[in-house]
């Protein structure tokens, strides 16, 4: 009888002990009871980037404690519309622990996770493991495993660390620290998708009263079957007038079929100072189909639209400049920048440009004719397809003048393939950067796409 009394006495500071840190872990997940003591802990959500289209991207959860801790719960919210998150696993600094709860609790619908982790959960015999101290040094406790929708938006998708309680009964971000409750400092992150489809509108020169024609240009690994661009512009200085395909890369790269339908909305009272163009393209829309797409084109930008306006005549708009921003509504009805690709829409980024610049004096770059930002042999093309089919006009004469004679004949192509392939000495200036024509003529510009 001796003998029983002495091990009960050895078995109940130790049963004790237990239920005092059971006490603390309820008080970490289910919060019920239990006091706040602000601690300089941190908890943080990794930033990391990826294709749209990625499966299994992994972000991990990095923890600093300034004391050690036997157990901490997790309460995440991330964007369910282009993240899945497919599994939660222990990360580096928990896997030599043999830690023994680890339930994740994962809702898709509503994008969110719970997770409780306790590292010792056995209580006969209570086995007291615990995580160092480690104040300086953020170290990967859990990995979450995300895959990211193919047609998700470039930019940071958040995976966010909730201030408040998630799911029922509710978990809330915390760390049990000798069974007292830790409210950690917080902070989120997220996966930065990255897009192989950018869109950029051009930048340009004009004289105040002349007509403007900026080119929507694209960069994309797979052929289109479409695309829509959109964008603002000052209604009190611009007015619209046209858009088209025709003497656009796209146009010529479909040849010697067609692009078939393009559809133009334009709101001049969008707000009370923008207008706003929407402009649809789908290459193959009537019978027979036959399949017709836009080349892909992954390391270069190929223009795929030409949007035209008129701008006002007011000398106080010299040495100013206005920008016409691509844009996107938050309406699933309404017409975006968006690109086709398999039957699928994909957020192209937007790149920066559409800058307008009004200047006493067209500026363009010699060579620069069919408005790809570059001088290469589709610009001599680009010429006598003009000369001798009557499509792709260039936008400025000027710029196709290649031998600054003051004429646009066939001499401007045989001059610039001359310099491309045989050694011929460059164009006249302007040559290298934007710049007026420093030879009197009466070619005309009506912008100067051309210029980057």
């Amino acid at each position: 009888m001796r003998r029983l009394r002495l091990e009960q006495q050895k078995t109940q500071p130790q049963q004790a002990n237990f239920r005092h840190w059971l006490f603390g872990l309820m008080a970490v997940c289910f919060f019920s009871f239990g006091t706040s003591l602000y601690a300089e802990n941190r908890i943080s959500v990794e930033t990391v980037s990826a294709d749209a289209g990625s499966s299994r991207v992994p972000v991990g959860i990095n923890l600093t404690n300034d004391s050690s801790i036997d157990a901490f719960s997790l309460a995440i919210n991330y964007d369910s519309d282009n993240l899945t998150l497919r599994g939660v696993r222990q990360g580096p600094a928990l896997q030599p622990l043999g830690v023994q709860f680890f339930n994740p609790k994962i809702d898709h619908d509503a994008g969110t996770l719970v997770l409780g982790v306790i590292f010792a959960y056995n209580a006969d015999p209570f086995e007291g493991i615990s995580l160092d101290a480690s104040p300086d040094i953020a170290r990967r406790v859990v990995v979450l495993d995300f895959d990211v929708a193919e047609n998700a938006p470039p930019g940071v998708n958040p995976i966010s660390l909730s201030a408040t309680s998630l799911g029922a009964p509710p978990i809330r971000n915390a760390l049990s620290e000798s069974g007292q409750t830790q409210y950690p400092m917080l902070t989120s992150g997220g996966i930065d998708v990255t897009n192989d489809n950018i869109l950029r509108l051009s930048s340009s020169s004009v004289s105040p009263g002349s007509n403007l024609v900026m080119t929507a240009s694209a960069q994309h690994v797979e052929a289109l079957e479409g695309l829509s661009v959109a964008h603002l512009y000052d209604k009190d200085v611009f007015t619209f007038l046209t858009a088209t395909v025709e003497g656009t890369d796209a146009s010529v790269n479909v040849f010697p079929r067609e692009i078939e339908q393009i559809i133009i909305h334009n709101d001049p009272n969008f707000s009370p100072t923008q207008g706003r163009i929407a402009i649809g393209m789908v290459v193959d829309r009537v019978p027979p189909f036959e399949g017709q797409t836009i080349p892909a084109s992954p390391d270069n930008f190929q223009s795929v639209m030409r949007i035209s306006f008129s701008t006002e005549n007011n000398p106080l708009l010299l040495d100013t400049s206005r920008t016409m921003t691509l844009h996107n509504v938050e309406d699933p009805l309404a017409v975006n920048n968006q690109f086709t690709i398999n039957s699928q829409s994909y957020a192209p980024e937007l790149a920066p440009g559409g800058v307008v610049t009004f200047v006493d004096g067209v500026r363009f770059i010699r060579g620069y004719v069919n408005g790809d930002f570059t001088r290469d042999i589709s610009d001599g093309i680009s010429i006598l397809v003009h000369l001798f089919q009557g499509t792709n006009e260039p936008t400025c004469y000027k710029a196709a003048d290649t031998n600054d004679d003051g004429k646009y004949d066939l001499s401007d192509s045989v001059y610039l393939f001359s310099f491309l392939f045989v050694g011929r000495a460059p164009p006249p200036e302007p040559t290298d950067t934007c710049g007026v024509d420093p030879t009197e003529d009466e070619l005309t510009c009506n912008t100067t796409v051309q210029c980057p």
